[in-house]
């Protein structure tokens, strides 16, 4: 890209931070992320995004936490028949009332619903004793990366989302087809769905995971060693579980290349997601014209594939734009710009405007599975087929 261009694409995404800083909304297609983040927890909070449509806000009492999750049903959802279920949990520092992903339009283009849960917040991990409790707190998931302060506190987010999960089953019985539930994540959000796809049994359908990179059944073990991702080890019941990973190549938050604690890198990633799910070839499809390639693993159990994404000049963020009512930035903006390594310390701003949307690639490649019909003997067996696996 020529000089004059990123300036001026550095210009026009400075500028869109700047706006977004004015009205004090975050930008849709940038993860609406920061430390000390006060949620919208009002039932109404989704009403500002949700026009047609309901959305639906279920709050809990689990573990002694409120826990609480919206559910949207768009109105294009036909209640003839059972449809999907996406539920799609925020990144560190997020909100389920800023549903960043893009997952509300493709609910309403391609109806089906979306589920969004908040996490809880809790002071990052990395500060002495002494300092304040109430700086820099995140909203986050106990993902067993050994990162955040969820797991510090000893939260229990596995037993929360498969209790989540109970409920939206049970009362959406007649809209939800159980055999089409898939969950999506952003960073830390995508590490938590990774962990409930390996430890669970029966529930989940595909996994998309942004920006969060790990190996599952990492072979590092050691108790205390932060190289471990020490809850992703599967389950004996394990059913090998469809994923599409998308990264970015100048990620510093859960690098590409290089692995930082127990985030083990793009390439890693993807072999261990194939080596359990028992994968016996591999396959690099072609790269498009914006020079994107997937790779994608094929003859896995269960009829799974694995699929990594990696996004050329693109840094920790969400990709893409979001339409229609959930749309607020009207492009999405991708990281690129050769002054990045340049003073200020190193970081990753914004510079090339792109029309990629990385979560409409998500779905194609998520809806085409489903769970295996049960066999007739486990079908007798009406309350246990659609019990989530505790």
């Amino acid at each position: 890209m020529g000089f004059g261009k990123n300036v001026v694409s550095r210009l026009t995404a400075l500028a869109l931070r700047l706006y977004s800083v004015v009205i004090r909304q975050p930008l849709m297609n940038a993860a609406p992320y920061g430390f000390n983040k006060g949620c919208n927890e009002a039932e109404d909070a989704l009403s500002k995004w949700i026009q047609n449509g309901s959305a639906k806000q279920t709050c809990i009492e689990y573990d002694n936490l409120k826990r609480c999750w919206f559910t949207f049903i768009p109105d294009s959802v036909n209640t003839a028949s059972k449809v999907p279920l996406v539920v799609h949990l925020h990144g560190a520092g997020g909100c389920a009332s800023l549903p960043a992903m893009g997952w509300g339009s493709l609910a309403e283009e391609n109806g089906f619903a979306v589920v969004w849960p908040q996490g809880t917040s809790h002071q990052i991990p990395f500060v002495p004793d002494w300092f304040p409790d109430n700086i820099l707190q995140l909203n986050c998931w106990n993902d067993g990366s050994q990162l955040f302060g969820a797991e510090k506190a000893g939260i229990d987010d596995m037993g929360f989302l498969k209790t989540m999960l109970q409920q939206v089953l049970s009362e959406e019985d007649t809209v939800i087809d159980r055999k089409r539930v898939y969950m999506s994540g952003h960073s830390n959000g995508a590490v938590m769905a990774q962990r409930f796809a390996v430890q669970t049994e029966g529930v989940l359908a595909g996994v998309l995971a942004v920006g969060g990179l790990v190996f599952p059944n990492d072979s590092c073990k050691a108790e205390g060693d932060r190289e471990c991702w020490k809850e992703g080890q599967t389950v004996p019941e394990y059913n090998p579980t469809p994923i599409m990973i998308v990264a970015g190549k100048i990620d510093e938050v859960s690098p590409y290349d290089k692995r930082r604690n127990a985030l083990s890198g793009a390439i890693p990633s993807v072999e261990g997601w194939a080596q359990t799910n028992n994968c016996s070839t591999s396959v690099e499809v072609k790269h498009d014209k914006e020079g994107h390639a997937r790779i994608v693993y094929s003859g896995c159990d269960n009829g799974a594939t694995v699929a990594l994404l990696s996004v050329e000049d693109a840094g920790h963020h969400v990709f893409t734009k979001g339409r229609g009512q959930f749309q607020i930035s009207p492009v999405n903006v991708i990281a690129r710009c050769e002054f990045r390594y340049l003073p200020p310390p190193p970081y990753e701003p914004d510079c090339q405007l792109s029309d990629l949307d990385t979560t409409s690639m998500a779905w194609d490649y998520l809806s085409q599975f489903q769970l295996p019909t049960p066999s007739p003997p486990e079908a007798q067996h009406e309350d246990k087929e659609h019990e989530v696996n505790q």
